[in-house]
């Protein structure tokens, strides 16, 4: 087997910095730091050399290293060191200098008595070629390259969380506005209904006392039924007789008296009438038949004179009947001009209540945790940028007013409904 031992000194000088020989002394690769041209953007390589020492360091010996190539003993390895150690002394004893191929010359120095190297071309090529000269210009311009697109990246980054700070405060703004020109709208409407209310409150005149109606074509005086009723009819002719034997009132303007006929119609029959009316009332109910005659008797206004004097009587009231009406007509309760009917708002059969509005995911998810926990179906919907989180439930029979009250309690205090339309 052949042995490079040169090339094994070769490779620990460029691997490990240095090789010590036995016998012989120690080869270290000596390195400068490296030099930056900053005027050329370059990093020079460092400049490298090649000595000899006498002494001999324990790390890096040549026999251990030849035992990493080839595959024999240590006792040979020393062997093998010893034999090229003595075949260097012989070249310096014999001729002053030994050449060792690619390494350099290695020759006797008479000032120093020592030894001394000279490194060879071909490994000083090596030594260079695996440490070049660094061109940092590239490197420069690339870094400049980055942080300029870094910092466009952060300058666009900003642009777009102002422009999004600048968005939501925009939103914020229409929402507002659109809220407070919505109270402004409610509070003007309930404004103009209440003077509306008030006008109409005024503009209506209070009921007048009807004066009494007469009308020339009718010839006998009609007796409605008062609140007592009448025990027979027999007392209800004794009270048209008491009438007729009344004085006669002194005739006012736009007034006149009707004078009894004995042959006229409700002279003769109106107490059978108003007995067929009491048994009537026993089936349909003795307070209702009451209160119907009482509406009728206390809108019904009779002048009557007697002893002199003008009297309104209870029981023996005189109705007359209203200008266009014939013969046999009764007189009807009028309607309370400041009696205002209000329609009842139909309920829904499915009621949807908005418990608030958010942007944040979050925050939508704990109100819908709550509404669920509350027992009710979540209900969610796109209102601009906001999202309504509210819930369904059957509201039929459901008094509405209580109900909002108990969620703004439980849920949320700013709960209002959506559907139907209140405002609670």
């Amino acid at each position: 087997m052949q042995i490079n031992v040169v090339n094994i000194i070769i490779d620990s000088l460029l691997a490990n910095g240095k090789c010590s020989i036995d016998g012989l002394g120690t080869f270290i690769l000596n390195k400068d730091l490296p030099q930056v041209d900053s005027q050329n953007q370059r990093i020079d390589a460092p400049k490298t050399s090649v000595s000899f020492e006498d002494s001999i360091h324990d790390d890096f010996k040549l026999d251990n290293e030849l035992l990493k190539v080839y595959p024999f003993s240590e006792d040979k390895s020393k062997k093998v060191v010893s034999l090229f150690a003595n075949k260097v002394v012989n070249g310096l004893i014999n001729f002053d200098h030994i050449e060792l191929r690619n390494l350099g010359v290695l020759k006797n120095n008479k000032k120093n008595n020592g030894l001394a190297f000279t490194i060879s071309p071909t490994l000083n090529d090596v030594i260079k070629a695996s440490q070049p000269d660094v061109d940092l210009k590239p490197f420069l311009d690339a870094k400049a390259e980055a942080e300029k697109q870094a910092t466009q990246e952060a300058a666009r980054l900003k642009k777009a969380e102002d422009e999004k700070k600048a968005r939501i405060e925009k939103e914020k703004a229409a929402q507002l506005k659109k809220e407070l020109e919505k109270k402004e709208a409610d509070r003007l409407k309930k404004a103009e209904a209440e003077k509306l209310k008030a006008k109409q409150a005024t503009s209506i005149p209070p009921a007048k006392p009807k004066s009494p109606i007469t009308n020339p074509v009718v010839k006998e005086t009609v007796v409605p039924a008062s609140s007592k009723v009448l025990e027979s009819p027999v007392a209800a002719q004794s009270s048209v007789e008491s009438i007729k034997s009344n004085a006669a009132p002194p005739i006012k303007e736009n007034e006149v008296y009707i004078h009894k006929d004995d042959e006229g119609f409700f002279s003769k029959y109106l107490p059978w009438i108003l007995l067929l009316l009491l048994l009537i009332g026993v089936g349909w109910g003795f307070k209702k038949i009451v209160s119907m005659i009482s509406i009728q008797t206390d809108n019904s206004e009779v002048a009557i004179e007697n002893d002199g004097s003008n009297t309104q009587s209870t029981t023996d009231q005189v109705i007359q009947p209203d200008d266009g009406e014939g013969e046999g007509s009764t007189a009807t309760t009028p309607s309370d001009p400041e009696e205002e009917v209000k329609e009842k708002p139909v309920q829904p059969s499915e009621c949807i209540i908005i418990t608030g509005s958010y942007l944040d995911q979050q925050n939508m998810d704990e109100m819908a945790s709550k509404i669920r926990k509350m027992g009710y179906e979540v209900y969610t919907e796109k209102y601009g940028y906001y999202t309504r989180v509210g819930f369904k439930f059957p509201c039929q029979d459901v008094n509405l007013k209580l109900f909002i009250e108990e969620i703004r309690a439980k849920i949320s205090k700013e709960s209002w409904y959506l559907i139907p339309d209140l405002s609670i």
